[in-house]
């Protein structure tokens, strides 16, 4: 009976090229922080979403409800290598240059026809787990509809105030792949209080931080905008909307005449704009 001989190194190297084949399989996913996919977590988070509550979670997580109820996720994709060649993925995407009387900016086309290998693993992050956990999140019957593209803002880009307000918008988001941001560079996504359905004030505002996702409901009263960039810096972002059933048309208060007009304008409900 002949026997197979095995020495241990070649046993050694065996094991050592099925641990980096599984690194190398973990590292080339796209994979939404541990810590937000914990139940406990889940529960609170929803919880205090659907009940508008303000909160801050030990992981960084926090909800703001004024004034509106929006969601901010630090450290939001995992890990390190993903984010990092996803970023030098973006950079090589085509962009189009928007220009208008409320808006300048540069924006993609949508990222579902990019073939590259750290967009085609974000897309279906979007499309998937990152889909049902919203889902779970908000409590809203979306379907399996996302937008996603990017938009780039260099010196002197901005966009005015708006509400994302296109029929089956139900949730808007921004996932920013910034350098180091400070307040001085601009470029802020700033939000405002609504007075007779009509932005005033900005009310709270969010500086542009590496790998943070931010995401809020759309309504008629959504009311935000990018300030404009103050520095050459680039502004770099992947944004868009998650689709449900319509919102059903609040009955607005009549409205009081003003003396003067409003400082901001929404823009027109039809433009394709990205946070």
């Amino acid at each position: 009976m002949s026997m197979e001989h095995i020495n241990l190194n070649q046993i050694k190297g065996e094991n050592l090229m099925n641990k980096r084949r599984k690194r190398d399989d973990e590292t080339s996913k796209a994979l939404i922080n541990y810590s937000y996919l914990q139940p406990g977590f889940m529960k609170a988070f929803s919880e205090s979403f659907c009940k508008k509550k303000e909160l801050i979670f030990d992981n960084g997580a926090q909800i703001i409800s004024d004034p509106f109820t929006c969601c901010v996720l630090p450290n939001f994709l995992q890990p390190k290598d993903f984010t990092r060649g996803l970023l030098e993925e973006i950079e090589e995407v085509e962009v189009i240059v928007k220009r208008g009387h409320f808006h300048q900016f540069k924006q993609s086309k949508d990222l579902s026809i990019c073939k590259e290998k750290n967009i085609s693993l974000l897309r279906d992050l979007f499309y998937g787990k990152l889909l049902k956990w919203i889902k779970q999140i908000t409590n809203i019957h979306l379907t399996d509809k996302v937008d996603i593209s990017c938009s780039c803002y260099t010196y002197t880009d901005n966009l005015l105030c708006h509400n994302d307000e296109v029929e089956g918008r139900r949730i808007a988001y921004v996932y920013y792949l910034v350098p180091e941001w400070e307040g001085k560079y601009g470029g802020r996504l700033d939000l405002f209080n609504a007075v007779n359905g009509e932005p005033s004030n900005i009310v709270t505002s969010f500086i542009p931080k590496w790998n943070n996702l931010i995401f809020f409901e759309v309504s008629p009263v959504s009311f935000h905008q990018v300030s404009e960039i103050i520095s050459y810096k680039a502004r770099i972002s992947i944004s868009g909307w998650f689709y449900g059933p319509p919102l059903k048309k609040a009955i607005r208060p009549p409205e009081t005449i003003l003396f003067q007009p409003p400082i901001y304008s929404p823009v027109c409900k039809d433009d394709f704009f990205l946070i």
